[in-house]
């Protein structure tokens, strides 16, 4: 049996893993392209809509932690990471992002 991809609830996973997939594509070119301020105005718009999804996938949540340090919000990636962590405390991808923002040098 296969699930009708108009029902609300598909169109909200489509919608989801859409964001997803945009959040780590543009991490990865603003990480590659740090001065792309319109790859750094696209990932921050679309990581607050991410964010506003209510995730409780520990993957996407460790993507959307990426994308935070990416933009220079330390703080809040570090605390995405974690909860990416509390639901799966095995992520790899959780791991490194915490590790990568516990390494980061702090700028005053």
């Amino acid at each position: 049996m296969q699930a009708d991809p108009t029902l609300p609830a598909a169109q909200e996973l489509k919608k989801r893993l859409d964001l997803d997939h945009t959040v780590t594509a543009l991490t990865s070119q603003v990480e590659q392209q740090p001065s792309d301020d319109a790859a750094r105005q696209k990932l921050q718009s679309t990581a607050a809509e991410f964010v506003s999804l209510n995730l409780a996938s520990p993957l996407a949540l460790a993507h959307l932690a990426a994308a935070q340090a990416s933009l220079g919000n330390l703080t809040q990636g570090l605390k995405t990471a974690n909860e990416a962590l509390a639901i799966q405390p095995n992520l790899a991808a959780a791991k490194a992002v915490r590790s990568r923002i516990e390494a980061a040098p702090i700028s005053h």
